[in-house]
């Protein structure tokens, strides 16, 4: 390429444009004219001002730090993630205790201390462990392990400009990687390196706001691809940098590349905090793992609760209140019915155990038994009642889904209609919550009745036992009913008791 004729062009084209800009270009041109001297008479013959070119000297100085950091540009370029550098840092800096706290907070850790010790006990452990692990990054690691992260991002990208290919503008014959060969230079027109040298001031401005590099060359040393790297002439490299800060070479030649005054080189920017979030994933992976464990023994107790108090072909799910019909409100955008397994399982408890054994009980010992406390009958009546009642209230609410009913015909109507309008969607969501609210009311008043009178069939049972403190007439009753007392209230009372833990978190079933 003929370079003559380029800046030729660049020189004609900035008279014509300091022609049209008149006075207001020329004090511009002036004190960005003498800034240029004030770099050459320190020293630095960067920038031909007349010619508008980069010179040679700058090549040759550039192609020096291209020789530093060509080791460094090759390793970052095979491992340029960020995440990278996080993992392998924090790692590295982790102590001796805080090792051995992570080894504890470790899933199998907590998995195999399950088996040992209660829930609780591991809970309060892995807290304490947590806590230790913890106490080393608030005595200053923190600080250590964020800046020592800062310096590394700010060494990879001053390293991962391509020096090469700007080096290459002024010297045609240069190839990559080789530093034996006494190159050439050419000047080059501004605009063809003005953008890699604005790269360059800003990353070498930000690298001298780092002091500590051994710490960083040490760090680095221990990742696998580090080669051998020459940190002296690095040390003397960013020396320099320091000294042309001082003598703001870096600010001279932004606001000669960008032509305004207004230029300023980057500035290390606030080290990130990259410990924190470390800290917030140690947490919540063994959070995550206790809960792991909580719920699979729940979802275990439940399942055994499940088979003390049904068996398969007791389970009687529901015509319409299901997982299958909300399915279909839920794919039009709308909620679902929030209480599906609890209904069914409330349902399926009312048609095993309201039957007529227990039925022909509570009547008769309503006619027969005679108690010394006067409320103990009434109230056994009353409870049972309310909930055959509430027996009645499920299967009627789940039969008035059906659109033969008011409220099913509602239901199919509004979702017919939802595909393509919002406020109805908005209106379906609001009738399913109004028929969650009433099963929720259900299940709250049928358990609450269920703990009740269990409570006396355990009373009554303690009292057939243990002589008759309450009953005074037991023979009389069970005479009427054919059979103990005990061999009906026994059965009834635990199955009822497994029922109420079965069903403690109904809202999540």
């Amino acid at each position: 390429m003929d370079y003559s004729k380029t800046d030729k062009k660049d020189s004609f084209f900035s008279r014509i444009l300091g022609l049209l800009l008149g006075r207001n270009r020329t004090p511009l041109l002036r004190e960005l004219k003498n800034r240029n001297k004030v770099m050459r008479k320190a020293g630095y013959h960067f920038y031909n001002f007349g010619k508008s070119r980069i010179t040679p000297q700058f090549a040759s100085y550039l192609y020096s730090v291209y020789q530093t950091v060509a080791p460094l540009h090759n390793f970052f370029l095979a491992n340029n993630d960020p995440e990278y550098y996080k993992r392998q840092l924090i790692a590295y800096s982790l102590s001796d205790t805080q090792r051995k706290m992570i080894q504890n907070l470790s899933p199998e850790s907590i998995q195999m201390a399950a088996t040992r010790i209660s829930i609780k006990s591991v809970v309060e452990n892995c807290q304490r462990c947590f806590s230790e692990f913890r106490a080393e990054y608030v005595g200053g690691q923190a600080v250590f392990v964020n800046d020592l992260y800062a310096a590394v991002m700010a060494l990879r990208q001053f390293c991962a400009l391509d020096y090469y290919a700007c080096l290459k503008k002024f010297g045609p014959l240069l190839q990559e990687n080789t530093f034996d060969l006494n190159v050439h230079w050419i000047p080059v027109a501004k605009g063809y390196a003005a953008d890699f040298v604005i790269d360059f001031v800003n990353a070498a401005n930000v690298l001298i706001s780092y002091q500590d590099w051994n710490r960083v060359f040490a760090f680095l040393s221990s990742l696998p691809q580090w080669e051998n790297f020459d940190s002296e002439r690095f040390h003397q490299m960013t020396a320099g940098f320091s000294e042309m800060y001082e003598k703001k070479v870096f600010e001279t030649l932004g606001c000669l590349m960008t032509g305004s005054l207004d230029f300023m080189p980057k500035i290390a920017p606030e080290p990130r905090d990259i410990v924190r979030p470390y800290e917030e994933n140690v947490y919540n992976l063994f959070r995550s793992t206790v809960q792991d464990i909580v719920r699979e023994r729940k979802l275990s107790q439940f399942n055994e609760l499940l088979e003390k108090v049904f068996s398969y072909a007791d389970i009687k799910r529901l015509k319409l209140y299901t997982s299958e019909e909300s399915r279909q409100y839920e794919d039009r955008g709308a909620i679902g019915f929030a209480y599906c397994n609890a209904m069914m399982y409330l349902k399926s408890f009312f048609m095993k155990y309201l039957t007529k054994p227990l039925d022909n009980f509570v009547h008769i010992f309503e006619v027969v038994g005679h108690c010394y406390v006067e409320n103990v009958i009434p109230d056994m009546v009353t409870r049972y009642n309310n909930l055959v009642d509430l027996k009645a209230e499920l299967l009627k609410f789940d039969q008035h889904l059906d659109p033969d009913f008011s409220e099913g015909y509602q239901l199919k109507s509004l979702l017919e209609n939802s595909r393509s309008d919002d406020k109805i969607i908005f209106k379906l969501t609001g009738c399913i919550s109004d028929l969650n609210e009433q099963a929720d009311q259900i299940l709250k008043t049928s358990l609450e009745s269920i703990q009740e009178l269990r409570k006396i069939f355990e009373s009554l049972l303690n009292d057939r036992k243990t002589g008759g403190a309450l009953v005074s007439n037991w023979r009389d009753v069970e005479r009427k009913v054919a059979c103990r007392a005990d061999e009906i209230l026994e059965p009834a009372a635990i199955s009822f008791h497994n029922f109420e833990l079965m069903m403690k978190d109904y809202k999540s079933l």
